[in-house]
């Protein structure tokens, strides 16, 4: 939305104020942030959070270990899957998922409500976990 904003307003200014404002909503972005953390430390405190499992995330669709064989889920069964993505932000992200396919343990659904907007987003925010990770794995010990 941010992005949006800025790219709203830059035709109609010039560069120096364009500038001004995009400076404006880093900052704003910024202690958005930061409020965000505070927040998650503070509710982290009183929100019990489900156990880590091992996950795959896609575009289209979401695949996880189920560790308990007695819960695992038929396929075509319909699920609604909360998804913590940081421990540090203890809100999940909700998704409608279809099961289409178990193996070994590991559970496949294809997300229920599929559109271009959600598949970027999600293609976005693995790219960046994944640079992240190979740049956590770079720095010297």
């Amino acid at each position: 939305m941010i992005s949006g904003l800025d790219d709203y307003y830059a035709p109609s200014l010039d560069i120096d104020e364009a500038s001004a404002i995009s400076q404006e909503f880093q900052r704003l972005d910024a202690k958005l942030n930061v409020m965000m953390q505070m927040l998650g430390r503070l509710l982290a405190r009183d929100i019990p959070l489900p156990l880590p499992r091992q996950v795959v995330l896609q575009s289209g669709k979401l695949h996880w270990l189920c560790a308990d064989s007695d819960n695992m889920p038929t396929i075509g069964t319909d699920l609604e899957i909360d998804l913590y993505l940081k421990q540090q932000f203890p809100f999940p992200l909700t998704f409608a998922v279809q099961v289409s396919s178990i193996e070994s343990g590991w559970v496949s659904c294809d997300f229920a409500i599929q559109n271009d907007e959600l598949s970027d987003s999600i293609e976005r925010y693995v790219f960046r976990a994944h640079r992240r990770q190979i740049a956590k794995n770079k720095k010297p010990a």
